[in-house]
């Protein structure tokens, strides 16, 4: 059967987003894991009691991630935000008790990023903190951040944030097999930053309360 020309031209322009799809899949996903892991820090393996370290909760064991940590007084303070379960619970579940560290774990109840950057920012202020580390994910690592930074206000210049990344999703060849983690945290701050201004946006158009 012969094909028609509108046919074929459609078939030809799939057949090349298709292959141009797949180039750029190949050669963007390892160059936006490198983006994101310059954004990580590794602190399990060296001790640094003067930072301190924050878990925003979430998938990918960050709150065991962070409990190790602590464990091996790689940080000097450990505050995990959003916990909604007891604290013995959170112990028991990652195999520890609160004897096993060497001091208190901060919690509270935040429901979203915006609430544990808020809650992680008034103890960073509270205790004079000056080095943070944001344990998270990889595709949250840059949301969470920007979200501390603005929680933090004028008081942001004085605090230097840093990110441990859970998981091992930005090593080869996990970064081609977790493609949602690397381009949601290549991209997706930068869509929300849309969203933010858009609303903002919004707000202007709609009429003050008198």
């Amino acid at each position: 059967m012969k094909l028609s020309p509108i046919f074929k031209k459609c078939r030809d322009a799939a057949y090349s987003l298709a292959g141009a799809s797949a180039i750029f899949y190949i050669v963007a996903t390892p160059y936006n894991a490198h983006r994101i892991r310059e954004n990580h820090v590794d602190v399990k393996d060296f001790p640094n009691t003067e930072v301190a370290a924050a878990v925003f909760t979430g998938g990918y064991n960050r709150v065991k991630v962070g409990l190790d940590i602590y464990a091996k007084d790689s940080v000097g303070a450990l505050h995990i935000s959003g916990a909604q379960s007891p604290m013995d619970s959170i112990l028991g579940k990652a195999g520890y008790t609160q004897d096993d560290f060497s001091g208190d774990i901060e919690t509270d109840n935040a429901q979203n990023t915006q609430e544990n950057a808020e809650a992680i920012a008034a103890w960073i202020i509270d205790e004079n903190l000056e080095d943070i580390v944001l344990i998270t994910s990889s595709y949250h690592a840059q949301r969470a951040k920007r979200e501390l930074k603005k929680a933090l206000g004028a008081e942001a210049g004085g605090v230097n944030i840093m990110c441990h990344i859970v998981g091992n999703h930005l090593d080869f060849p996990n970064y081609y097999l977790y493609p949602k983690d690397i381009y949601r945290g290549s991209y997706g701050p930068g869509l929300l930053i849309i969203k933010d201004w858009a609303q903002e946006q919004v707000k202007t158009l709609l009429p003050s309360d008198p």
